[in-house]
């Protein structure tokens, strides 16, 4: 159940362009699922899903004591019927009336936007009351219960997710961020967009309702866009901010920071093996610049940075040590998971083993890109690949050896009878193949080896 201000059903009718219901009645909560229990003042939003109609719930709301069913079919009844051409662009809509004075950082890309968003919110939250998107859920609906959950919070971070053109701009239309920033553009999506054209289109969308700065990589196709009343930092080599020495260590890496605009370097450490962290931290650092933050403050905020499961998160599982990157997968992030895995194994003096399942959403480049993430692992001097997926030959065909499975179970007992003790195990793959179920087996069954 969602909370939200006040406003009755005439009032929404108008706030969204739409035909005012014959019954004015006042409504302060939302629900998108008719298994909550409705409050009195309960307005039922019939969402239009992928595998699922809003409007076949219609009659569960209305017995459940709905005041107000917003949907995008005209009906009548003994309740009040807002009537929207899409509904949920009128629930993003609603939304925004939720920002008030909060000012709304976006986060876009094509990897990465969970952590950078970790990343702002702990730099932020040590001067400033911050709320943010839970966990990753950056669509539509996700974006839309972020924008209501508002309180009085001085920064909204919000991650911006898309799987088409069109999205970022709707989500951007309802935040009108004060910042926006994409992490970086890469191929995650090919398969929906068609080309990395697109995918780019797509990410820039975000430019087009943000008010005052935006950061984005230091390419050249960033620098040909014309940024209008925005002002752009851009982030990486050569640009205003970028990495300077970096050193790894057991548990962390510390990082120099080069601030081009302020003549300055700063030293700080990420709690991370990963490389690409120490480029996230960037966009941590800089909009921490942009809000006002002190340098000791921003130091601080990133080294008490958590990663979120599933993303680069480090543990030990009996005498294995695990790193755990099965929430998603594209060709960028593998790649960068796979050199981080080389450095971090050579640092700690362990044998290195990739657990590598399938890349999904890459189209026709998929078995170009398993063929490579295989080459990539043999050329870092990867010890070990175990695979399980469509795609598992490519893997083994780019890595000149390996060991492709036909099941998460088969993966499982090959890691238990044949991966040697003390190994470093990087377990990666898209979020459908389910890899964190591998790492449960690991769990369940470490005591029977």
């Amino acid at each position: 159940m969602i909370k939200i201000s006040p406003i009755t059903t005439f009032e929404m009718a108008d706030f969204l362009g739409a035909p005012r219901p014959k019954e004015n009645v006042l409504i302060t909560e939302i629900s998108i699922d008719t298994r909550e229990n409705f409050g009195e003042n309960t307005c039922f939003v019939a969402i239009e899903g992928e595998r699922f109609s809003g409007n076949d719930f219609i009659k569960y709301a209305i017995a459940k004591g709905a005041k107000c069913i917003l949907s995008n079919e005209k009906m009548s009844g003994e309740v009040s019927f807002v009537t929207v051409f899409d509904t949920k662009k009128a629930l993003l809509k609603l939304a925004s009336r939720e920002i008030k004075n909060t000012k709304i950082i976006a986060i876009t890309g094509s990897a990465g936007k969970t952590t950078v968003k970790e990343m702002i919110c702990s730099v932020l939250s040590q001067e400033y009351r911050v709320h943010s998107t839970y966990q990753n859920h950056n669509n539509e609906i996700g974006v839309a219960q972020t924008l209501f959950s508002i309180k009085d919070e001085d920064f909204c971070v919000v991650e911006m997710g898309m799987r088409g053109l069109g999205e970022i701009e709707l989500l951007a239309s309802a935040c009108s961020p004060y910042v926006g920033a994409i992490t970086n553009c890469g191929s995650a999506h090919i398969e929906r967009l068609g080309t990395k054209e697109n995918i780019f289109l797509a990410k820039c969308e975000l430019l087009n309702h943000t008010t005052d700065f935006v950061l984005v990589p230091f390419e050249k196709r960033f620098q040909n866009i014309h940024y209008g009343k925005l002002r752009p930092f851009f982030i990486g080599d050569g640009g205003d901010v970028e990495l300077g020495r970096i050193n790894y260590d057991k548990t962390a890496i510390t990082v120099d920071v080069i601030d081009n605009e302020q003549n300055k370097i700063l030293r700080f450490i990420v709690p991370s093996i990963y490389k690409h962290d120490a480029t996230n931290a960037l966009f941590a650092y800089k909009i921490g610049k942009i809000c006002g933050i002190r340098d000791e403050n921003i130091a601080k905020g990133i080294m008490n940075f958590k990663s979120c499961n599933g993303r680069g998160s480090k543990f030990k599982i009996g005498s294995f040590e695990i790193i755990d990157d099965t929430y998603n997968a594209s060709f960028e992030s593998s790649e960068q998971a796979v050199i981080s895995l080389a450095s971090y194994s050579s640092i700690v003096k362990k044998y290195s083993v990739l657990i590598m399942g399938d890349m999904h959403e890459i189209g026709e480049m998929a078995k170009e890109y398993h063929e490579k993430i295989g080459h990539i692992a043999r050329k870092y001097g990867i010890k070990q690949l175990i695979c399980y997926g469509n795609f598992s030959k490519d893997l083994c065909k780019g890595f000149s050896g390996g060991i492709a499975l036909d099941s998460r179970e088969q993966v499982v007992d090959t890691i238990l009878k044949n991966v040697p003790k003390e190994s470093v195990l990087l377990i990666k793959a898209s979020r459908k193949m389910g890899f964190e179920k591998i790492i449960d087996g690991l769990k369940e069954k470490i005591n029977e080896y």
